[in-house]
């Protein structure tokens, strides 16, 4: 904003400058002085405001970074409670945990509920920060693809938890893209993570609430979602 008064009120001296120096005749010098000093001032007036526009966009892709790197890290949480893993932020470990999950790795409702609130999110952020997104088909395409998991429940037959893998993976591959250079790190380096994922709702359980369930609360998950998953998977 200060750069902005500044460049105007540049703008405004070089106008009047300009104006009184139509207005002087006899002193063809003093004229000349005046006239290289409005040039000078409308100079610095475009400067500043090219200035300020590189830094507006600057500051705003920093920020979409930052953006996308915050929901990296709330769709790494959502991964870890699904599909096991270590805790620590680690891209090329989600990829191959998505990588590795197949059609049995069944998220219980809490996880859903981890899931859907990171497609609400998603889909908020890309409207309520339009300012910021509209500078990134990446964030764009990245918020679009995990927008769909906030309808995990619209329909009657649920979606298949291929599908759910496969939409944060194409979100994630996305919002990556987007990351400064230092932070980013290739999609195409999933790691192998066979051993490390475990998706029985028991440790789901144990991830999500630190505490170990009880056999109440295992037949419960179970139960719900026997109910949910009919025989043949449709989506």
């Amino acid at each position: 904003m200060n750069r902005f008064w500044l460049g105007f009120f540049c703008l405004a001296s070089s106008a009047v400058l300009l104006f009184v120096s139509d207005s002087i005749g006899n002193s063809m010098h003093r004229e000349e002085v005046v006239r290289h000093l409005a040039v000078a001032l409308i100079e610095v007036a475009l400067t500043v405001a090219a200035i300020d526009w590189f830094l507006d966009r600057h500051q705003r892709r920093a920020e979409a970074s930052k953006i996308a790197l915050n929901a990296l890290e709330e769709i790494h949480y959502a991964i870890w409670v699904w599909l096991g893993g270590k805790r620590r932020f680690d891209l090329s470990e989600m990829y191959g945990l998505l990588e590795a999950a197949t059609d049995e790795d069944k998220p219980a409702y809490f996880t859903e509920n981890l899931l859907m609130r990171i497609g609400a999110k998603a889909s908020h952020t890309d409207k309520l920060r339009d300012d910021v997104t509209s500078l990134s088909q990446y964030l764009r395409d990245g918020f679009a693809a995990l927008a769909q998991l906030a309808g995990l429940r619209d329909g009657i037959r649920p979606v298949a938890p291929t599908k759910i893998a496969e939409l944060l993976r194409d979100g994630c591959i996305q919002l990556e893209k987007q990351l400064q250079p230092g932070t980013k790190k290739t999609h195409a380096a999933a790691v192998n993570t066979e051993n490390l994922k475990e998706s029985n709702v028991a440790f789901q359980f144990w991830r999500d609430r630190g505490e170990q369930p009880g056999k109440y609360d295992v037949e419960r998950i179970n139960t719900a979602i026997s109910n949910r998953i009919p025989d043949k998977l449709e989506y």
